[in-house]
Protein backbone atom coordinates (compact mmCIF):
# COMPACT_ATOMS: atom_id res chain seq x y z
CA UNK A 1 0.00 0.00 0.00
CA UNK A 2 1.45 3.37 -0.95
CA UNK A 3 0.89 6.35 1.27
CA UNK A 4 -0.36 9.66 -0.07
CA UNK A 5 1.20 12.33 2.08
CA UNK A 6 0.09 15.93 2.23
CA UNK A 7 1.61 18.99 3.89
CA UNK A 8 -0.69 21.39 5.73
CA UNK A 9 -0.55 23.98 8.46
CA UNK A 10 -0.77 22.72 12.02
CA UNK A 11 -3.91 22.59 14.10
CA UNK A 12 -4.26 22.71 17.87
CA UNK A 13 -4.99 18.99 18.13
CA UNK A 14 -1.70 18.19 16.27
CA UNK A 15 0.59 19.80 18.83
CA UNK A 16 0.93 16.99 21.39
CA UNK A 17 1.58 14.44 18.64
CA UNK A 18 4.56 16.49 17.48
CA UNK A 19 6.49 15.62 20.64
CA UNK A 20 6.01 11.92 19.89
CA UNK A 21 7.28 12.42 16.33
CA UNK A 22 10.26 14.44 17.58
CA UNK A 23 11.14 11.78 20.17
CA UNK A 24 10.89 8.97 17.61
CA UNK A 25 13.03 10.90 15.12
CA UNK A 26 15.68 11.60 17.77
CA UNK A 27 16.21 7.84 18.08
CA UNK A 28 18.08 8.06 14.75
CA UNK A 29 20.93 9.66 16.72
CA UNK A 30 21.24 6.63 19.01
CA UNK A 31 24.15 5.05 17.11
CA UNK A 32 26.01 8.29 16.41
CA UNK A 33 28.38 10.33 18.52
CA UNK A 34 25.39 12.60 19.17
CA UNK A 35 23.39 10.05 21.16
CA UNK A 36 22.77 12.86 23.68
CA UNK A 37 20.10 14.08 21.27
CA UNK A 38 17.93 11.11 22.22
CA UNK A 39 17.57 12.43 25.76
CA UNK A 40 16.86 16.07 24.84
CA UNK A 41 13.48 17.41 25.90
CA UNK A 42 11.04 17.87 23.03
CA UNK A 43 9.83 21.32 22.06
CA UNK A 44 7.57 22.85 24.73
CA UNK A 45 3.86 22.81 23.89
CA UNK A 46 3.61 26.54 24.69
CA UNK A 47 6.28 27.27 22.05
CA UNK A 48 4.57 25.00 19.54
CA UNK A 49 1.20 26.66 20.20
CA UNK A 50 2.72 30.13 19.69
CA UNK A 51 4.36 29.14 16.40
CA UNK A 52 1.21 27.36 15.25
CA UNK A 53 -0.88 30.46 15.91
CA UNK A 54 1.57 32.42 13.73
CA UNK A 55 1.21 29.89 10.89
CA UNK A 56 4.82 28.71 11.29
CA UNK A 57 4.31 24.96 11.73
CA UNK A 58 3.73 22.70 8.77
CA UNK A 59 2.59 19.12 9.24
CA UNK A 60 3.18 16.14 6.96
CA UNK A 61 0.11 13.90 7.24
CA UNK A 62 -0.69 10.45 5.92
CA UNK A 63 -3.76 9.55 3.89
CA UNK A 64 -5.84 9.51 7.09
CA UNK A 65 -4.68 13.04 8.09
CA UNK A 66 -2.45 11.68 10.89
CA UNK A 67 0.70 13.72 11.51
CA UNK A 68 3.90 11.86 10.59
CA UNK A 69 6.34 14.78 10.35
CA UNK A 70 6.61 18.51 10.87
CA UNK A 71 8.67 21.66 10.39
CA UNK A 72 8.71 24.60 12.80
CA UNK A 73 10.06 27.99 11.77
CA UNK A 74 10.73 31.22 13.58
CA UNK A 75 11.34 34.60 11.99
CA UNK A 76 14.90 35.62 12.79
CA UNK A 77 17.04 38.39 11.29
CA UNK A 78 14.59 38.69 8.33
CA UNK A 79 14.97 34.98 7.55
CA UNK A 80 12.66 32.04 8.13
CA UNK A 81 14.79 30.03 10.55
CA UNK A 82 14.05 26.31 10.36
CA UNK A 83 13.97 25.68 14.09
CA UNK A 84 13.01 21.99 13.96
CA UNK A 85 12.18 19.41 11.35
CA UNK A 86 11.27 15.85 12.28
CA UNK A 87 9.81 12.93 10.39
CA UNK A 88 8.76 9.77 12.17
CA UNK A 89 11.24 7.05 11.14
CA UNK A 90 8.37 4.78 10.02
CA UNK A 91 7.68 7.39 7.34
CA UNK A 92 11.27 8.32 6.58
CA UNK A 93 13.11 8.08 3.27
CA UNK A 94 10.01 9.09 1.31
CA UNK A 95 10.87 12.71 0.55
CA UNK A 96 8.88 14.22 3.42
CA UNK A 97 11.87 16.09 4.87
CA UNK A 98 12.59 17.65 1.48
CA UNK A 99 8.92 18.56 1.04
CA UNK A 100 8.76 20.16 4.49
CA UNK A 101 11.92 22.22 3.81
CA UNK A 102 10.45 23.31 0.48
CA UNK A 103 7.25 24.50 2.19
CA UNK A 104 9.35 26.66 4.53
CA UNK A 105 11.30 28.02 1.53
CA UNK A 106 8.03 28.89 -0.27
CA UNK A 107 6.73 30.58 2.88
CA UNK A 108 9.91 32.69 3.08
CA UNK A 109 9.63 33.67 -0.58
CA UNK A 110 5.95 34.64 -0.26
CA UNK A 111 6.73 36.57 2.93
CA UNK A 112 9.50 38.49 1.14
CA UNK A 113 12.10 37.30 3.63
CA UNK A 114 15.78 37.16 2.72
CA UNK A 115 15.90 33.36 2.80
CA UNK A 116 15.97 30.40 5.18
CA UNK A 117 18.54 29.63 7.88
CA UNK A 118 19.08 26.61 10.11
CA UNK A 119 21.53 25.11 12.56
CA UNK A 120 22.49 21.46 12.21
CA UNK A 121 25.17 18.84 12.69
CA UNK A 122 27.98 19.18 10.17
CA UNK A 123 28.65 15.52 9.38
CA UNK A 124 25.42 13.52 9.79
CA UNK A 125 24.01 12.49 6.40
CA UNK A 126 20.47 13.67 7.13
CA UNK A 127 21.79 16.99 8.50
CA UNK A 128 24.23 19.35 6.73
CA UNK A 129 24.85 17.09 3.69
CA UNK A 130 21.07 16.86 3.14
CA UNK A 131 20.65 20.64 3.30
CA UNK A 132 23.67 21.18 1.02
CA UNK A 133 21.86 19.12 -1.65
CA UNK A 134 18.92 21.54 -1.32
CA UNK A 135 21.16 24.55 -1.99
CA UNK A 136 22.00 25.65 1.56
CA UNK A 137 25.53 26.85 2.26
CA UNK A 138 27.48 27.19 5.48
CA UNK A 139 27.82 30.55 7.20
CA UNK A 140 30.95 31.63 9.02
CA UNK A 141 30.67 33.00 12.55
CA UNK A 142 31.51 36.44 11.12
CA UNK A 143 28.35 36.35 8.99
CA UNK A 144 25.97 35.65 11.88
CA UNK A 145 23.59 38.37 12.94
CA UNK A 146 22.35 38.72 16.51
CA UNK A 147 19.55 36.14 16.27
CA UNK A 148 21.82 33.42 14.92
CA UNK A 149 24.49 34.26 17.49
CA UNK A 150 21.84 33.74 20.17
CA UNK A 151 20.95 30.36 18.64
CA UNK A 152 24.63 29.36 18.88
CA UNK A 153 24.74 30.47 22.53
CA UNK A 154 21.63 28.42 23.38
CA UNK A 155 23.09 25.37 21.65
CA UNK A 156 26.25 25.75 23.70
CA UNK A 157 24.21 26.02 26.91
CA UNK A 158 22.44 22.77 25.95
CA UNK A 159 25.81 21.07 25.71
CA UNK A 160 25.83 20.69 21.94
CA UNK A 161 29.38 20.53 20.54
CA UNK A 162 29.55 23.79 18.55
CA UNK A 163 32.60 22.57 16.61
CA UNK A 164 30.31 19.88 15.13
CA UNK A 165 27.45 22.30 14.41
CA UNK A 166 27.03 24.55 11.42
CA UNK A 167 24.69 27.42 10.61
CA UNK A 168 23.45 27.25 7.05
CA UNK A 169 21.45 29.58 4.83
CA UNK A 170 19.63 29.66 1.55
CA UNK A 171 19.16 33.15 0.17
CA UNK A 172 16.89 34.37 -2.59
Amino acid sequence: MSENYQIRLSRENDLRILNDIENAASELFQNTKYALEVDQDPLPIAFLRKQSEKGLIWIAVDDKDRPVGFAVAIILDNFAHLHEISVHPKHGRRGLGRRLVNVVIQFAIKSKLSGVTLSTFRDIVWNAPFYRKLGFCEMSDDELESGLKEIRMKESELGLPLSDRVIMKLTF
